[in-house]
């Protein structure tokens, strides 16, 4: 994510924005972990701690294109290609 946090913020209110509840709670996700690493004193503690905070950020990226397929697909009428943009991962 190479947005800063005030874009990102700005991006979930914005209405017609690709970045939902997905972005959001992978964001939270990642914040938890990032506290959780600083609180941890075993070097060998954080590192599944770092890893959590940067597949979350990754998640972030990932929920919002998946949104934007599903909201393309929905503008679309095809029921079909609406509920395939749903499954697709």
């Amino acid at each position: 994510m190479n947005a800063s946090l005030e874009q990102f913020v700005e991006q979930v209110a914005y209405r017609g924005s690709w970045c939902g509840g997905g972005s959001v709670a992978a964001l939270s996700a990642a914040l938890a972990a990032a506290l959780m690493e600083k609180l941890v004193a075993r070097k060998q503690a954080r590192r599944p701690l770092a890893r959590i905070r940067r597949e979350c950020l990754r998640l972030v990226e990932a929920d919002a294109q998946a949104f934007a397929r599903v909201i393309r697909t929905k503008s679309q009428q095809n029921p079909q290609a609406f509920r395939r943009a749903l499954l697709r991962r």
